[in-house]
């Protein structure tokens, strides 16, 4: 039998959803979304009411307002001590939520709450493996790490891009980077690698387009300037890191990453020197304040600074 109430949350929307299906399929369930701003006394009105014609019911709540009615939390143990024959309630939301409030705290004390985070890289990349395997594809490491680079560890997104590659990627059943680069849709993420890949190439094209793909993306400029200077700061890191100790090996173990991700950094420090990374760092902080005091427009300020660094 199904329990009364489920209160699931945490960064790992796939998972929750995956966990909602996984209840309605073992118990016949027929999931219905709750309209936004119901209160628990509207909420379990519905469960107590019968459905003459969808069977036992699922009901989904999904705005997190409702943890907050704490006037709602005496309805809530009154309907979980005498609850619905005819359905059952599942409270979930894609995010951490404050467990200070008296309904979340009262939920997890009863024994109600699972918590879904993010996968880790290596977890990550054992799904991808799994499932590949099962679409009767192989895939190498170093292409189950270059996926999780490029799309990031949202997996709703990963498993669409991972569908389309079933659907239109090579005709050879091994995968590999040069057979999906083209065919994945790259994330925010994904995107701001490439850019860094356009200037290590000094490829101008690559890098412009990999911008417009942001544009389009619509996010802020400042934004994309804050991720690549991240980049550029743990480049930074990693040339120190070489310098003083040498090996690509001492590098991936000194930043703890996974040898794919080691080895373009290693790659990306031979390419250059500690004054051109510094010097590289020094501009885009300038364009960071001029673009945040409004002294021009960003994005020509962004596309001419990271076209002067192809070019440089």
């Amino acid at each position: 039998m199904f329990k009364p109430l489920y209160f699931f949350h945490g960064e790992n929307e796939f998972q929750i959803n995956k966990k909602i299906h996984e209840i309605s399929e073992k118990y016949n369930l027929t999931e219905k979304i709750m309209l936004d701003e119901m209160g628990f006394p509207e909420v379990i009105m519905n469960l107590n009411t019968p459905s003459l014609f969808e069977g036992q019911l699922l009901y989904i709540v999904r705005d997190e307002a409702i943890l907050k009615d704490d006037e709602g939390l005496d309805v809530l143990i009154n309907y979980i001590n005498n609850p619905s024959p005819f359905a059952c309630l599942v409270l979930a939301f894609p995010k951490k939520v404050d467990m200070r409030k008296k309904i979340p705290k009262y939920l997890k004390k009863e024994g109600f709450e699972t918590v879904f985070s993010l996968m880790k890289p290596r977890e990550l990349e054992k799904w991808i493996k799994e499932y590949f395997w099962k679409k009767g594809y192989d895939i190498t490491e170093d292409t189950r790490y270059f996926l999780i680079e490029a799309l990031g560890d949202d997996q709703i997104l990963l498993e669409s891009e991972m569908e389309k590659v079933c659907l239109y990627g090579p005709e050879e059943k091994k995968l590999t980077i040069d057979s999906l680069k083209d065919v994945i849709a790259y994330s925010i993420k994904g995107n701001v690698f490439q850019i860094l890949d356009g200037l290590m190439e000094k490829n101008g094209s690559k890098m412009i387009q990999s911008l417009d793909a942001l544009y389009k993306l619509k996010e802020p400029e400042v934004k994309i300037i804050f991720m690549v200077i991240r980049e550029f700061r743990l480049m930074l890191l990693a040339k120190w890191l070489v310098e003083r100790r040498g090996s690509k090996d001492d590098l991936i173990k000194s930043l703890k990453v996974h040898p794919f991700v080691g080895g373009r950094l290693y790659t990306r420090t031979k390419q250059f020197s500690f004054t051109v990374i510094k010097s590289y760092l020094n501009r885009l902080y300038e364009l960071e304040e001029k673009i945040k005091t409004g002294k021009g427009d960003s994005k020509i300020l962004l596309t001419s600074t990271l076209m002067a660094f192809c070019n440089h």
